[in-house]
């Protein structure tokens, strides 16, 4: 019984307060509320530019890696090439 009166005067303090608050403090919570808004709007738009900026370099990452291996395919492909005519020749002039 003493646990469920202590409840009801926590939440009626509680219930209390919060009007209170409210209607006291109403235009320093909408200029604290906007600014929190401005912060959270800030906060995001440095994410989608890190965001971005990550894609980009991924991106670039990616390309990068491709044209080594295009240019490692190219040199085995050579390589590859000068052989067989060493084996020609070797097979047709020796």
């Amino acid at each position: 019984m003493l646990t469920k009166l202590c409840g009801l005067v926590v939440l009626g303090v509680l219930a209390v307060a919060g009007a209170f608050g409210q209607y006291y403090d109403r235009d320093n919570w909408r200029e604290w509320r906007a600014e929190a808004r401005a912060r959270a709007d800030e906060a995001r738009e440095q994410a989608r530019e890190t965001r971005e900026r990550i894609r980009e370099q991924t991106f670039e990452r990616r390309a990068e890696a491709r044209e080594r291996r295009e240019q490692r395919r190219e040199q085995a492909r050579d390589r590859r090439e000068r052989l067989r005519e060493r084996r020609y020749d070797r097979e047709f002039f020796f």
